[in-house]
């Protein structure tokens, strides 16, 4: 059954094959939005031999696809710019692709236009291409049967191998520079998924299904539709799908595509491109000059996600989940990973913000940086070392090292920390956003009485309250020059858990079963109860002298920091 988009067009499409190509008519209606298309090649196309898919259009992109008529199978799909009212793409078929008839299908929406050609296998003498004269061509070949998915389990990670005959990966030349483009077969990996056994608990290993583009270029270009990762969400709402390129691998969580696509408006057919990008000049001068030249370990990579419907191409950015971006780095030290951590660059405002980043040697040897984010943009790895002078001796240098070293915490300008200063609700959720990787909202829409935009807190309080991890007081209040007590700070360290993905499976019986070693258990409030068990549980916090958990005390610098330490440990942030 011919897709949808194909069907709507095919009956008023009127065909005409001349010699030097395939050229057809468009219907009056469309004329003014797409004219002419021409398939630059013979009528008969064989193997090895470019397809050339050109001609005009006043839409600003146009979606060119090319269906293997045998199967329906998608042999070709991209999304290409219209410059100057023309349009250009070319591509091959793939190995092994069947002879037989092929359609092209260029436009937007209902604004389309098909044509056909015939490929057809190479004479090689001895016969016609049937085989020897009145030989009965043999008989087409039995319909494969997907076997069933099998993974490779690492810890809570069960790695699914996207089958390679699933993706059609093309060379070409873009603005000067080597692109790769991949098409994904929705259909045969979508029906490759349908294999993954089905899991629903969450503590069970989270599938993720790779896709390998192979090749060199200055950009990976892999397209694939809505439906491919909705399909993926039906077998574990915990799955994600990830592309890998020798540039760097970028892993999206299903749902998180899924829940942006509805509400943003997109059917399960409209076409995602995830890109892959070595960043250019510009920007690694940008990220040198604000990092120090040498700081940097790998050259910056971009990572994107654009959608294109109705005729327009956005990006989508802003997910509700960490999505995964992995760039490879050169070999290090173990011992170094305390100093080193990603980045993401905004361009816009040449500003950095350090990134959670977890470091991992692969099977072959390879160091991998991987860097946490709710979205895309320029990514890097630095090392930086910082110490303070007022450290040794104290229980949490090594944890105000590393977290500083990350860039997560910041000292004061005579090169001190202060460990036991007392920590104000301000400077907490600056740290505990920072630890999480979330960029302060400079938007001016604080929520709080007391806090006004160009305060320096407000763009951390502005996030955090965006993110749920803070909701002040009934009053409407923020207090962001109130110390911050040990039970606040437990409550903001469990929401921001939660809102990073932590799911607690402690019930209230075993809440109160953990608080039982505290003598002053009835101290806790019930609001910071859960919170506070959770903690105990993940050995974050452990309580003070005698016994106490002391609730009510207020926490100083080097409490926050082992805290936000022990926190980003729990939820594999940092090594």
């Amino acid at each position: 059954m011919k897709n949808k988009w194909l069907q709507t067009v095919a009956a008023a499409v009127i065909l005409t094959l001349p010699v030097s190509g395939i050229v057809w008519p468009l219907p009056t209606a469309q004329a003014t939005a797409l004219s002419t298309i021409t398939v630059q090649t013979s009528a008969n196309v064989t193997a090895g031999q470019a397809i050339v898919i050109k001609g005009t259009a006043t839409l600003p992109t146009v979606l060119v696809k090319v269906i293997n008529n045998t199967n329906d199978l998608v042999e070709y799909f991209d999304s290409v710019a219209v410059q100057n009212g023309e349009y250009q793409t070319s591509f091959h078929l793939r190995s092994g692709a069947p002879v037989g008839s092929y359609t092209v299908v260029v436009g937007q929406g209902t604004t389309v236009q098909t044509a056909g050609f015939q490929y057809v296998a190479q004479q090689t003498g001895g016969g016609g291409p049937t085989g020897p004269t009145g030989s009965t061509p043999p008989p087409p070949p039995p319909t494969p049967v997907t076997p069933p998915a099998t993974p490779v389990t690492t810890g809570k990670v069960a790695t699914y191998q996207a089958p390679k005959d699933a993706t059609v990966v093309t060379p070409v030349t873009e603005n000067g520079k080597q692109v790769l483009k991949a098409v994904v077969d929705n259909k045969k990996l979508q029906d490759y998924i349908a294999t993954i056994a089905k899991t629903s608990a969450a503590n069970q290993p989270k599938p993720v299904v790779v896709i390998d583009v192979p090749g060199k270029g200055d950009q990976v270009q892999a397209t694939l539709q809505i439906g491919t990762f909705q399909t993926l969400q039906q077998q574990s709402e915990q799955a994600s799908l990830q592309i890998k390129t020798e540039l760097g691998a970028l892993s999206i969580p299903t749902k998180s595509i899924s829940s942006k696509a509805q509400e943003i408006g997109l059917t399960s057919e409209t076409p995602v491109q995830i890109k892959v990008t070595k960043a250019d000049a510009s920007s690694t001068t940008l990220v040198e000059s604000m990092l120090g030249t040498g700081n940097t370990i790998v050259s910056p990579v971009e990572f994107t996600i654009e959608v294109t419907s109705t005729g327009t191409t956005t990006e989508m950015n802003g997910f509700d989940a960490y999505l995964e971006h992995t760039v490879y780095m050169p070999s290090v030290p173990q011992a170094d990973y305390k100093y080193m951590t990603g980045v993401y660059v905004d361009p816009l405002t040449n500003s950095y913000y350090p990134m959670p980043t977890m470091f991992n040697v692969s099977g072959s040897g390879q160091l991998d940086g991987t860097i946490l984010r709710k979205g895309n943009s320029i990514y890097t790895v630095v090392k930086n070392k910082k110490q303070f002078t007022d450290m040794s001796g104290s229980y949490a240098s090594d944890v105000v090292e590393t977290l500083a070293s990350k860039y997560f915490l910041n000292g004061f300008e005579d090169g001190t920390f202060r460990p036991e200063k007392s920590v104000t609700r301000a400077e907490f959720i600056t740290m505990l956003t920072r630890s999480l990787g979330l960029v302060p909202d400079k938007s001016g829409a604080v929520g709080f009485t007391d806090v006004q935009p160009d305060q320096w807190f407000a763009g951390a309080v502005s996030i955090a309250v965006k993110e749920k991890l803070v909701n002040g007081y009934e009053d409407n209040t923020f207090r962001p020059e109130q110390r911050i007590s040990r039970q606040e700070m437990v409550q903001l360290m469990y929401n921001a858990m939660k809102s990073a993905g932590y799911s607690s499976s402690l019930t209230k019986e075993a809440s109160s079963e953990l608080l039982k070693r505290f003598s002053d258990q009835g101290d806790v409030p019930a609001w910071a109860q859960e919170a506070a068990a959770a903690a105990i549980q993940e050995k974050i916090v452990s309580g003070m002298d005698n016994d106490r958990f002391a609730p009510g005390e207020t926490a100083d610098r080097a409490q926050s920091a082992t805290i936000l330490y022990r926190m980003m440990k729990a939820l594999n942030f940092i090594n």
